[in-house]
């Protein structure tokens, strides 16, 4: 576990490089809540997520994890509701807290 909270676990650990001080990539996410629930998911929709990292607008999770990675690695994450969605959440896919 890192100290915000974010913990994670490897699900397939690629031999790419790592992507440390990467600037972009791209991704598949599924987010979903504890009891399963997912509220999006890129893979229903073929579309990969594209992270800037440098430019944000990404969940500080992600940005948090990514540089840990490898290329070609899959990794589920486990997000703290703060300090990404806080109390106000996202509306409508992810309520308050």
């Amino acid at each position: 576990m890192q100290q915000s909270g974010l913990q994670y676990e490897i699900l397939k650990e690629d031999k790419g490089a790592p992507l440390g001080t990467v600037t972009k990539a791209m991704a598949h996410y599924k987010p979903a809540f504890t009891d399963g629930k997912v509220c999006q998911s890129s893979y229903e929709s073929a579309n990969t997520f594209k992270l800037d990292l440098p430019k944000g607008g990404v969940i500080k999770g992600r940005m948090e994890a990514v540089p840990l990675m490898k290329e070609g690695s899959r990794w589920k994450l486990f997000l703290p509701y703060d300090p990404d969605y806080g109390s106000g959440g996202n509306p409508p896919d992810i309520p308050p807290f």
